[in-house]
Order: C-alpha cells, then structure tokens, then sequence
C-alpha cells in the first residue's frame, strides 16, 4: 500500500513539472517579447530624464526669481554651457556691471552671495546647446545655447531676475540630449519673468517654420508640437 502511494506521488509530480520543449518556447516567447518592448521602453526613459531635466533648471529658475522677490534684490543666473553648469548669486550690492563679489567679513546677506550651483546630470547625457541652422538635421553650425538675455561683466549672457519678479532682458537657455532633442527654457515677458519650456520641432506637419513650440497639440492638424528623435547625434 505504501509503495503505491508513492509511486503514484511520483508520477502526479512528474506530470506537474515542464517538459524541455515547453521551457524552450516560453523562453523564446519571453525573448520576443523584449525585443519588441525594449526600445520603446529605453526611449521612454530617455524622454522621462530630458524632460526631468528641463523641468530640474525650470525649478532652479524658479528659486532664483523668489529669492530676488523675497530679499529684494536681484538675482543673477550665470550660465556656462562649456561646463554645463548654472551658477545663481545674488547681486546685493547693485553693481551696474553685474559681477559676482562676496566678501565673508561682512554679515551674511548683507553682501553678494551664492543661491545655488547646479550641474547637468551626466545619466541623461544632457548638454547646452542650440539646434543646428540646418533646421535641426545635422550639418550646418549651432546658435549659441544662450539666446538674449542680460550681457553682464565676463562677457557672457545671463538671466538677471529683479525684486520685483521681472527679469531684466528676456531669452532663453537650450539644452539637448544625445538624440538631438531640443528644448529651450524661455524667460519672458520681461514684466512677468514668465519662464516656459518650449520644445524645438525641425519640420513642422501643420505648415509652420521650425522653430521653439510649448507641449500641446495644434488645433489645425491634431499633430502634437512635441516630436521626439530617435537619431543618436
């Protein structure tokens, strides 16, 4: 009675496990499955870090414009595109020049000082730069990554956020990532201090020049403004 009872348990367990053939097709079935989902799942990865990244610099602008409203003094975003840094101080002191001058031996706040230093996340592969002339298609020089904004004392561009939440000259910082993705964060109107993300678009389907549009869908055609690349630069 014993030995069947096993010798029945052991063919109802031999009869429950998988068989190499069965093993063998789910393996392959689970492969395709891959194949198919994980290029549009590693492009949607991409897009959650470029787009986490314009949003990262929008927030950072943000900081820096209630910092000026909230000390009353004006606030200057310093770009380096080289380098992919933000660098935002203070101008406390009011110099017409605008030129970053601490000074610890005088109380805190009461002199130039640091709000913030930022720098791109290498993960995203993110750099400061502007789209080609060549509509974006590779080719053709890029325009400079900072786009108007306020000349200060080094030569350089910068976003200058005064007390009162204005930003003295309006323009626009662009970035992209390794797949020749545009954005550009755009500060204006100077009264307002407005700061938007626009997204560049090398060949519109809706009739319009390339150029910087804001996420949304055109009303005409129901294509969407934001066509992202898959071609690595």
């Amino acid at each position: 009675m014993t030995s069947a009872r096993r010798t029945a348990g052991h063919v109802s367990a031999s009869q429950d496990g998988f068989t190499l053939l069965e093993l063998m097709v789910t393996v392959a079935v689970v492969g395709l499955v891959l194949a198919v989902t994980y290029p549009t799942f590693n492009q949607s990865v991409r897009k959650a870090r470029t787009t986490a990244y314009t949003e990262e610099i929008t927030n950072l602008l943000v900081l820096a414009k209630q910092e000026a409203v909230r000390r009353a003094v004006p606030v200057v975003v310093q770009p380096d595109p080289s380098a992919r840094r933000l660098f935002a101080y203070a101008n406390v002191d009011g110099d017409p020049a605008i030129t970053y001058q601490p000074d610890d031996s005088k109380a805190p706040r009461t002199v130039d000082y640091e709000v913030f230093r930022h720098e791109a996340d290498a993960l995203a592969k993110i750099q400061f730069v502007s789209p080609p002339k060549n509509k974006g298609k590779g080719g053709g020089s890029a325009s400079p990554a900072v786009d108007g904004l306020t000349s200060i004392s080094s030569g350089e561009n910068a976003i200058v956020f005064e007390p009162n939440g204005s930003v003295r000259d309006i323009g626009a910082l662009r970035v992209a990532d390794e797949f020749g993705n545009y954005f550009e964060v755009r500060v204006g109107p100077a009264a307002t201090g407005r700061i938007t993300v626009l997204k560049y678009n090398a060949d519109p389907s809706w009739g319009d020049p390339p150029g910087f549009f804001p996420r949304g869908i055109d009303p005409a055609s129901g294509d969407t403004y934001w066509v992202w690349s898959r071609r690595k630069l």
